[in-house]
């Protein structure tokens, strides 16, 4: 922790308040996971708005620098004091004799992006966080990251033969190592690939190519945000509400934002991933071995008492409909998907309605605006745009997804790079968008503004 631009070695430790607060926020990721770039820029941009720029944080990526049981590494170092904030998976702490996160790696328990809001929502979140002092830190908030699956590398992980004698990358954690050993293989934290290994544990954000078997699910990833117990006896309790406001802004504007595990899907297999499905018999083996963990966990009753309350805060949710294959590969002949809107239609986008949806960049304006003519066909979009900004037309092409009403436009293979929106299809085929967001936080107003007119449908395909 510093105070000012400088700050003596031990000075630190003696002061807290003052003009300008800098807490240093570690990470075991380097950056190149979207998700964990997602969740500290907004932290940090809502605590700095929350405080009128009197608290800074100061993000430290890849603060493990390269160290096997990385996640525990950096959880470490904040109850050591290396760090004042830790941005930790919740799977990490029960190596570190953290039990009450257990529940949340439960395998086959939460499965869903609307179960895992269910549960981050609701006041269970500060009993999961309870057991956080016995590894010397004070847990803020719990944060909501991808849905985990198996990715193998040569070939897919099915069944639970396929884990057979296998070694699977997966991050360091008592309780998913317990799932990969009921199957009756061994986990490894090595650099992916490395060792024989036969595949991972692993989500599509951060599997740039592999084989990825999406209709199981094992848990979701969840990350933790914690502070040295120091600071936290340090710190003012306004400050400590603030941080503690500023995490939950951070956990809904997540839930809001980031892609869902569709849309993620969609940007993998862009990337050069694979999707293949279960059948059910081979996702009855591997439940069955999940069971077995799921029984040996509940003899704890802290994390029984966990689970039985998840389950009630899920019961009655629907199940999401299963992904079998990469998005955008239906037949194009089909009904539904993204072969739903295969067609021509036009646009026009006026400075006036990105004016109104709050674009105050007279650049961005001027670029954004014009007349559009867009194709769409099969998961693929291309455009002709025309304005009195430019002397020639601007063309360009992508990836979109359609899927239960829902419009994802990729507006390049970056995967934060996307607006999704749902759409309403009247009986001429123009379509209209409501509840839009971008993936990028500093181009909502843009999106909206962009999409407020409506595409109306002037023909088919040509050819």
């Amino acid at each position: 922790m510093a105070i000012g631009a400088t700050c003596l070695p031990g000075a630190c430790a003696r002061q807290v308040t003052g003009p300008s607060l800098i807490l240093r926020l570690a990470s075991p990721d380097d950056g190149s996971d979207p998700t964990t770039s997602m969740q500290v820029e907004q932290f940090a941009g809502r605590v700095s708005a929350l405080s009128h720029a009197t608290i800074r944080i100061e993000p430290v990526l890849d603060a493990d620098a390269g160290a096997l049981g990385w996640d525990q590494a950096v959880a470490r170092g904040v109850a050591g004091g290396t760090w004042d904030l830790g941005l930790v998976p919740g799977r990490a702490w029960d190596v570190l004799g953290v039990t009450s996160l257990r529940a949340l790696n439960t395998p086959f328990l939460v499965t869903s992006r609307p179960a895992l809001e269910a549960v981050l929502n609701d006041g269970i979140r500060d009993d999961l966080l309870a057991g956080l002092p016995a590894a010397g830190v004070v847990g803020l908030d719990i944060l909501p990251d991808g849905m985990r699956h198996p990715f193998g590398y040569a070939s897919a992980l099915r069944g639970a033969a396929d884990y057979r004698d296998a070694t699977i990358r997966s991050a360091r954690s008592a309780t998913v190592a317990m799932l990969f050993d009921a199957l009756g293989a061994r986990v490894t934290d090595t650099t992916a690939g490395s060792g024989g290994q036969r595949g991972a544990e692993s989500q599509f954000s951060i599997t740039p190519a592999a084989i990825a078997t999406a209709n199981i699910t094992f848990f979701p990833k969840t990350d933790v945000l914690v502070a040295d117990a120091d600071v936290h006896d340090r710190l003012r309790p306004d400050q400590w509400a603030l941080l503690r406001d500023a995490a939950a802004a951070t956990r809904a504007w997540m839930f809001a934002r980031q892609p869902t595990d569709f849309e993620a899907a969609a940007a993998f297999c862009g990337h050069g991933g694979r999707i293949v499905a279960a059948t059910a018999q081979e996702r009855a083996g591997i439940e069955e071995a999940g069971a077995r963990v799921t029984e040996e966990l509940r003899r704890d009753a802290g994390t029984r008492r966990m689970i039985d309350r998840i389950r009630g805060l899920i019961a009655g949710l629907p199940a999401p409909d299963p992904i079998t294959r990469c998005p955008g590969t239906e037949d194009a002949t089909a009904s539904t998907g993204p072969a739903r809107l295969n067609g021509v239609y036009t646009s026009t986008v006026t400075a006036a309605a990105l004016h109104d949806a709050g674009e105050q960049d007279e650049q961005r304006i001027r670029e954004s605006s014009g007349r559009y003519t867009w194709t769409l066909y099969g998961g693929t979009w291309a455009y002709h745009q025309k304005s009195d900004s430019f002397l020639s037309r601007t063309d360009a092409t992508g990836r979109y997804t359609y899927d239960d009403g829902v419009f994802v436009f990729h507006w390049s293979d970056d995967p934060r790079e996307w607006t999704r929106a749902r759409t309403g299809i009247a009986g001429n085929g123009t379509i209209s968008f409501t509840g839009i967001v971008d993936g990028r936080p500093g181009a909502q107003a843009l999106a909206e503004g962009f999409f407020a007119s409506p595409w109306v449908r002037i023909g088919k395909i040509p050819g």
